[in-house]
């Protein structure tokens, strides 16, 4: 039960631009639509009747990792939220996201659950949440046999990896429970039931 938990949930929101987080952070806190734009910093709310802090972090690629980076030592889950509609021209950035997240240190030490929430799931053109995961598994082999072969060519390296070379990455196998869905956060199809049954079983 929440009212059992003394330290809060931190739950991290991160994902590309445009991606959906601010829209998807506002419907699960005040439960409605508002007017985003690009963020330059992070959002954050804490609920307390749920012991909950949401934190909603930019898109851009280094104020992500920046301010991520203030966060993972405290975060006990994350959510990826990932353009659907538009997953086909971005399978290759949001590997890159979701793999960033996984290498962490702090993330990593934690293995703190994941939950992939394929969003705009109304789109014509929007693929459904196991053809994502499929996809980004694949894409992430691929990441992770570069910055293994990376690894190995420079002893002095920092590159983080998954694996060795070879590994085939699946997310059944690795030490985090990571979790893809789908939903759509704006609009009458709107649909946060299964990141709001994620979050209760933390």
């Amino acid at each position: 039960q929440w009212y059992q938990r003394r330290v809060p949930i931190t739950a991290g929101v991160v994902g590309l631009e445009n991606s959906g987080k601010t829209a998807l952070y506002a419907q699960y806190v005040a439960g409605k639509e508002v007017q985003t734009q690009t963020s330059v910093q992070e959002n954050s709310h804490a609920i307390s009747e749920k012991n909950l802090v949401l934190v909603d972090v930019p898109g851009n690629t280094r104020l992500r990792n920046e301010i991520l980076s203030k966060y993972t030592k405290s975060v006990n889950s994350i959510v990826v939220c990932i353009d659907s509609a538009n997953f086909v021209d971005t399978v290759r950035e949001n590997a890159e996201v979701l793999f960033e997240v996984l290498t962490s240190d702090d993330v990593r030490h934690s293995k703190c659950p994941i939950l992939l929430f394929c969003n705009k799931q109304d789109g014509e053109m929007a693929r459904g949440a196991a053809a994502i995961k499929l996809a980004l598994e694949r894409e992430m082999t691929t990441l992770n046999q570069t910055a293994a072969s990376y690894l190995s060519d420079d002893a002095g390296s920092t590159q983080r990896t998954l694996g060795g070379a070879d590994e085939v990455i699946s997310f059944e196998k690795l030490p985090h429970t990571i979790t893809s869905v789908g939903g759509c956060c704006v609009g009458p199809d709107t649909d946060i039931s299964e990141l709001v049954s994620w979050i209760e079983q933390l």
